[in-house]
């Protein structure tokens, strides 16, 4: 029987390790996720502005940034809030910000927080991050 040698050993420990370091990461964006949809539970989110009561209405969150986190907002999509469908979009070019209404920020640097902001301050956008 062949004895596991040293690479052997250190690449089982490696792999162990980042799965459970995935695992970690994993687990924050889904409690993060979960934070979010509590917070945005408590808005009170107005009406489209349409006569139409039979439109649909939706928030529409904005992840700028990691889009791993944005993953963990998929199972959200199946959900409403108060009446409103949720939809989620990942890194949003500026000219359709208008159309979000939560703008997070998920791993951004400081110059891509600030950029975003100055940006969000034109339009009624909750943000987080």
């Amino acid at each position: 029987m062949m004895k596991p040698t040293r690479i052997t050993i250190i690449f089982l420990c490696l792999a162990v390790w980042s799965s459970s370091l995935y695992a970690d990461v994993a687990g924050k964006n889904q409690i993060n996720a979960a934070y979010l949809y509590h917070i945005i539970n408590f808005v009170q989110w107005p009406d489209t502005g349409s006569t139409d009561n039979t439109a649909p209405r939706r928030i529409n969150i904005c992840v700028v940034g990691d889009t791993g986190f944005a993953s963990s907002l998929a199972p959200l999509t199946k959900r409403t809030v108060a009446r409103h469908h949720i939809e989620v979009t990942v890194n949003p070019p500026l000219a359709i910000m208008h159309n979000c209404r939560v703008l997070y920020f998920a791993n951004t640097t400081a110059e891509q927080t600030k950029h975003w902001l100055i940006a969000a301050c034109r339009y009624a956008i909750l943000t987080l991050g």
